[in-house]
């Protein structure tokens, strides 16, 4: 039996189901989403399974990304037409900026509030809080399954490269006070989870400038691997200009922090870094992975590469080839 909004009635509780495009800070949201949910009483079932809610937790880092978010919407409500389809994110944020309507959903939550994503729902479809409250409000705890797990500590940008959208989708930069993050580590090697990875959309501007406490995040990653259960911290990404000695030196004394050091490039021709407006250069790039080398003996360095930027011609790439040989 299905009522007006097309719920199914069928079962213990309402389900909700949950898919992330993008980057690690979406994967740590979309589980705080996630975990709200479960919280409030609904049971959690995979993207793929019939459910009365479906979030997609979407990312406008490429077109690409932005039209899979779409496509996805499109072919849950064709597929299951009983389900609500539930949009927000970086993707569903930047089409309200640019006055597209979104069709393909029940409800779109902007990207500042996707965090009390099922209070929108429970508002706007107050059925299922009816149902909720029918329902038995205990149940046995999923079992974590992992034993790695994000956690974000920052976010925000200004940087405003030419080639990213995140800036306007993000807002403006804010840190997680020291302390929060900190508890958080703490539950989270409370689930059994041994490693964590710690996340932002500008994690290296983590410090007291923008709400930290005090602590900048080479404090923090040091703070961060003296949890009692946690027997790694990895940085998940940090930009070239803000991989400060202090950060080497946490990772050179520190045995739990993992050498491996996310960098992004994204082109190896000064001219187009220019054009991208990031703030370095080729020769900043090169003298850098030389230090962190130099600092930290069988480090890891991987990197992001964008190709076919406009203005960039066959020597420009081959300039971007010679530094990734190079490092």
């Amino acid at each position: 039996m299905v009522d007006s909004l097309g719920f199914h009635r069928e079962g213990p509780m309402p389900a909700a189901a949950f898919a992330t495009l993008g980057c690690k800070v979406n994967q740590y949201e979309t589980q705080r989403i996630l975990d709200s949910f479960e919280e409030r009483g609904f049971a959690i079932t995979e993207f793929n399974q019939p459910a009365d809610v479906y979030v997609i937790n979407t990312c406008s880092v490429t077109v690409t990304a932005e039209r899979k978010s779409r496509q996805m919407a499109r072919r849950l409500a064709r597929q299951n037409p009983n389900g609500l389809v539930v949009m927000t994110g970086c993707g569903a944020e930047m089409a309200r900026i640019r006055g597209e309507g979104l069709e393909e959903a029940a409800l779109v939550v902007p990207n500042p509030e996707k965090l009390r994503t099922v209070e929108h729902v429970l508002a706007r479809f107050p059925e299922l809080a009816q149902r909720l409250a029918r329902e038995p409000a205990e149940r046995p705890p999923r079992p974590a399954g992992r034993t790695r797990a994000t956690l974000k500590v920052q976010d925000g940008c200004n940087v405003f490269c030419t080639f990213c959208s995140i800036p306007h989708t993000r807002g403006v930069m804010a840190s997680r006070p020291a302390d929060e993050v900190l508890e958080e580590a703490r539950q989270i090697a409370a689930r059994g989870c041994l490693e964590i990875v710690v996340t932002g959309v500008l994690v290296g501007a983590y410090g007291p400038a923008t709400g930290s406490g005090g602590a900048d995040l080479a404090e923090l990653l040091r703070r961060l691997a003296a949890v009692p259960g946690i027997e790694r911290v990895r940085l998940s990404s940090i930009e070239p200009t803000q991989v400060s000695d202090r950060l080497l030196a946490a990772f050179a004394e520190e045995p739990r922090l993992c050498r491996h050091l996310h960098v992004p490039l994204q082109s190896g021709n000064s001219a187009v870094l220019q054009a991208m407006n990031r703030p370095y250069d080729q020769r900043f790039y090169l003298d850098l992975c030389r230090r962190i080398q130099a600092r930290l003996p069988g480090v890891a360095i991987t990197t992001d590469i964008l190709v076919g930027f406009p203005g960039e011609d066959q020597a420009a790439f081959e300039q971007t080839v010679q530094v990734v040989r190079e490092v």
